[in-house]
Formats: C-alpha cells, sequence, structure tokens
C-alpha cells in the first residue's frame, strides 16, 4: 500500500487557536481524507509548539508556570480541533516526552557529524517573532509584525553548519530531487539559497523555557 504523509504547522502556543488555524488543519484533513479513498496508508499530524521567550512571558503575565500555562492552551486545541471532526493520526506537542527524546537524539547525531559549533552572535531579537531581525527591517525602529522595539542581544550560542549542506540542496532541488510546489516556491526557495544564508542559531543562551541541549547547559529555543 502506497504510503502518504501530510502535516500542519505546529502552532504556536501562545494563544488560543483562530480561524487561520482552522484554515490549514481542515485542508490537510480534506486532502488525508482524499488519499484516504484513493487506498493509500495516511499519517496526518498536527501538534503544538510550546516553547520559548513568548509563551514564558505569557505564562509569568498569567501567574503560572509555563506548563501549566501550555497544558491548558493544548486541552483547548484538541478540543477545537475534536469539535471540527479533524482526524488527524498524532498530535505533537513539543513539551512531551517522546518529543524532547527524539529532538535531543536528532541534535547529537548532528553533533556527532561535526556539523554544530559554538558561536557568537549579535543582533537585534524581537520577542514577538522569537528571532533575530535585520535593522532594514524594521519600520521606524518597531519590528512591522508586533510593533515593538527589539532587544540588543549579544550571546553566546550552538550554530548549524547549513553553508556545509546548501550546494547539494540546491542541486537536488533543480533536479526535481527534491520537489516543491508551486512552482513559485521552488523559485522563492531557490533565490534564498543564492542569497548567501548564513548558518542558524539551534540555541539560545538567554531562553530558558526549552529543550536542553545536551552538550552544554544552554537551551533550544
Amino acid at each position: 500500500m502506497d504510503k502518504f504523509y501530510i502535516t500542519t504547522p505546529i502552532y504556536y502556543a501562545s494563544g488560543k487557536p483562530h480561524i487561520g488555524h482552522a484554515f490549514s488543519l481542515i485542508y490537510a484533513d480534506v486532502l488525508a481524507r482524499w488519499q484516504k479513498k484513493k487506498g493509500k496508508n495516511v499519517f496526518f499530524t498536527a501538534g503544538t509548539d510550546e516553547h520559548g521567550a513568548k509563551i514564558a512571558q505569557k505564562a509569568e503575565d498569567a501567574k503560572i508556570n509555563p506548563q501549566e500555562f501550555v497544558d491548558e492552551l493544548a486541552d483547548i486545541y484538541t478540543d477545537t480541533w475534536h469539535a471540527l471532526g479533524i482526524e488527524y493520526s498524532d498530535f505533537i506537542r513539543t513539551t512531551s516526552a517522546r518529543h524532547k527524546k527524539s529532538a535531543q537524539e536528532f541534535f547529537k547525531k548532528i553533533d556527532e557529524a561535526g556539523d554544530i559549533y559554538e558561536g557568537e552572535y549579535e543582533g537585534l531579537y524581537c520577542v514577538g517573532c522569537e528571532n533575530f531581525v535585520l535593522e532594514r527591517n524594521l519600520k521606524d525602529g518597531l519590528c512591522p509584525d508586533h510593533k515593538t522595539v527589539p532587544q540588543k542581544i549579544k550571546e553566546k550560542n550552538f550554530f548549524f553548519n547549513l553553508k556545509k549542506y546548501l550546494p547539494e540542496v540546491k542541486e537536488k532541488i533543480i533536479k526535481g530531487e527534491i520537489k516543491i510546489s508551486p512552482e513559485s516556491r521552488k523559485n522563492e526557495t531557490l533565490s534564498i539559497i543564492e542569497s548567501n544564508i548564513g548558518d542558524f542559531s539551534v540555541t539560545r543562551e538567554s531562553v530558558k523555557w526549552g529543550i536542553p541541549f545536551l552538550r552544554s547547559d544552554l537551551s533550544g529555543a
């Protein structure tokens, strides 16, 4: 039997689900049902991303610990999807023991392959975006999405050696070995690769609500 795998984004558990979340989940559910009717072995996943500085701050504002905060929201998400009749195969929570174990094993393999190194990063960090932002992308000194002033941060993190793999990834996309659809997204991905993007941080020294990176006392963002 042919296999068919589909996943939605794992929704960031900083607030209750809304129509945008439901849109992508219903879309995936329809596709999963159609593939089942065609006789395929379908595995359909959804989930919640439950770590990061923004969630820690939301929990502090609510005067509860982060785990309690995301537990309450995860229940709201699953209750909502059940009410909509969504038939996913699995629901992944990033605070679950199985996810933590898998994430740590995954990073251990990457580290052992020599693809993680320690470095220092300095830049503007937006808590709302959970990411560093470029000064040229700010509007009147504010994050254009969250209308807040990014924090100036200098921290020691671990980085993934992305540049090592970009030529191979680019070649596989061009040859069609990695399929990206529609064509506009394929071209967009190639454009990003050709823009000389750098390695990216896989830990955040300043973020404590995350999965511990076992090689150090830093936490994954």
